[in-house]
């Protein structure tokens, strides 16, 4: 669940994949590199599109979803995209695609490939942000919806001030460029606290939920 912290309501969900062995949940940590071996990769990203997208018929909320570099440079990934948003007559302005961070941001295609999912009113979010040196070009390059802080800038910042710092610069610097911020690893009321009082825009963790079915 993703919590918006202006309307004081969860608003989005990030659709997740996980791997059940009877009575087990396993995290991609542990199978994905091997389903990468397997060829089957794809085949996962487009169970994970088209589940995601039937769920959202049931409700009103905004789903967001990892795509790979490669994910968002493969045609048939757009059409099974675009095919489930109008099979199930989903608003596509609902899904947001979530750039992971291993993106090489170089690529003319792939810059290309954004602006075409942008055309049919998907939103882009860039994963992670402020882990990498490349931020404004990044930013640049894809005029993101939203930037998500990185875990590793929110989980101290309640005994660093430095971080708190960093943190409330990233959010001036969105909301400048008019994306909005999603501060994940929000686990306790402290942090929140602070995420409200420098105009976070979402929460996202433990504090509101774990991962559920």
């Amino acid at each position: 669940w993703i919590m918006d912290n202006k309307k004081w309501e969860i608003t989005k969900f990030e659709a997740l994949v996980r791997l059940k062995d009877w009575d087990k949940i396993y995290t991609p940590w542990y199978f994905l590199d091997k389903i990468k071996w397997t060829n089957l990769m794809k085949e996962l990203t487009k169970a994970m599109i088209s589940k995601t997208i039937e769920a959202m018929k049931w409700n009103n909320y905004s789903f967001s979803l990892n795509l790979t570099e490669h994910d968002i440079n493969d045609n048939e990934i757009h059409n099974l995209i675009k095919i489930e948003l109008e099979g199930n007559k989903i608003d596509s302005s609902r899904l947001l695609i979530e750039i992971l961070e291993e993106t090489s941001w170089t690529s003319e295609k792939f810059i290309k490939s954004i602006n075409n999912l942008k055309k049919i009113w998907l939103k882009i979010a860039i994963d992670d942000f402020g882990t990498w040196f490349s931020w404004f070009s990044r930013v640049e390059k894809v005029e993101p919806d939203i930037l998500k802080i990185d875990r590793s800038l929110i989980e101290w910042l309640t005994d660093n001030s430095r971080w708190y710092e960093v943190v409330k610069w990233i959010v001036s610097f969105a909301h400048k460029i008019w994306s909005e911020v999603v501060a994940e690893f929000v686990e306790n009321q402290e942090i929140q606290d602070l995420l409200v009082k420098i105009w976070v825009d979402y929460s996202q963790w433990y504090l509101y939920s774990k991962p559920s079915e």
